[in-house]
């Protein structure tokens, strides 16, 4: 541990430089420099709130809160996704997590911010909640289907080959009715399935047009696409997943993400969810992850093969008088969470 002295003072765009060393430096892989541009400089609500731990020009410590708009009741609200938490290995057991974390959660709330959440990892979690004060309102579903289980290590070597052979073997589900597409969704498509998640959800991140256009963006690296379930000239059910592509070097893996799931019809889901496994195990993917889906969509997810299989915990920190939202943002009961809510699983 280094003991010098380090200052504090709020993130900048002048800041994103030394945030990659250090990033770098933590992780031992750099993000792609587009990804970090449109993480910083792109979002549809603004640039990250930060504050960074500083010797002379170096960055030893930073804090970032990401913004977003949540719908509480169907009344938006300023809001914050946790996301970044990082400290230079030299200058830990300092105080350096707490210190810009309070900094950071001080100011948002002075810039207007009124409710902040989180899915931390279980380095960071003790810190939110026993030092913090967020509180930790329950945990989210995490969803896998399983398609090379011998790449996904801890297995003995004979019986890997047999697993694949078995996971490979589970049955597509047949259409049915439904044609199916992998082009991108029109904003007149997307707008009435985006509406109906909006419908069910008491507490959710806002999924409007401009927000699903900047988060999934190909500048993330996550080579996104949709699969689609049709009938009738209507699209009836929709999945959005992506894999880390060439851009993210020695980071990219093969686990694939689901970050949306649209649509009423079960049935319609779930053929765009088991098509959306077959065209992951075709990129190479040894599993299909999806973080909390829409109760409507439950019976789609096992339909398809895909079962629970973990619960990250859900933090949330109110900044502001419980009788200035509409509910109760403590209740897990209201909260719905997809996994493009998340910047990471």
């Amino acid at each position: 541990m280094t003991s010098r002295a380090w200052t504090v003072r709020p993130l900048q765009q002048g800041d994103i430089g030394e945030f990659r060393r250090l990033y770098h430096t933590l992780h031992g892989f750099s993000r792609p420099e587009e990804y970090d541009d449109w993480l910083f400089n792109r979002n549809t609500y603004g640039f990250p709130v930060g504050t960074i731990a500083a010797v002379g020009d170096r960055i030893v410590g930073l804090y970032m809160l990401t913004p977003v708009s949540i719908a509480i009741a169907h009344i938006r609200v300023r809001g914050a996704q946790s996301v970044d938490t990082m400290t230079d290995p030299e200058f830990r057991n300092q105080g350096i997590f707490v210190t810009l974390a309070k900094c950071t959660i001080k100011r948002a709330a002075t810039l207007g911010y009124k409710v902040l959440y989180g899915l931390p990892n279980e380095n960071s979690y003790h810190g939110f909640v026993r030092r913090l004060d967020w509180c930790h309102v329950g945990n989210v579903d995490r969803w896998i289907r399983v398609l090379r289980p011998g790449q996904l290590g801890r297995l003995p070597y004979l019986l890997r080959a047999p697993l694949d052979h078995f996971a490979s073997a589970l049955p597509s589900l047949v259409r049915k009715r439904f044609a199916i597409s992998v082009q991108p969704l029109s904003h007149h498509t997307l707008s009435p399935l985006l509406n109906g998640f909006s419908g069910e959800a008491t507490c959710c991140v806002a999924h409007d047009l401009p927000w699903i256009t900047w988060r999934y963006d190909q500048a993330t690296g996550m080579q996104y696409e949709w699969v689609s379930a049709w009938h009738g000239g209507q699209c009836q059910g929709a999945v959005l997943w992506g894999m880390r592509g060439l851009s993210w070097g020695m980071a990219a893996n093969q686990r694939a993400k689901i970050v949306e799931v649209l649509g009423a019809d079960a049935d319609a889901v779930a053929i765009a969810l088991s098509e959306t496994a077959r065209r992951a195990a075709s990129r190479g993917a040894s599993a299909v992850e999806a973080l909390s889906i829409s109760s409507l969509n439950e019976v789609a997810m096992r339909k398809a093969w895909f079962f629970k299989h973990g619960k990250p915990p859900l933090i949330v920190k109110r900044l502001v008088a419980a009788d200035a939202l509409p509910l109760n943002v403590y209740d897990d009961s209201l909260w719905r969470l997809r996994g493009g809510d998340s910047d990471t699983f």
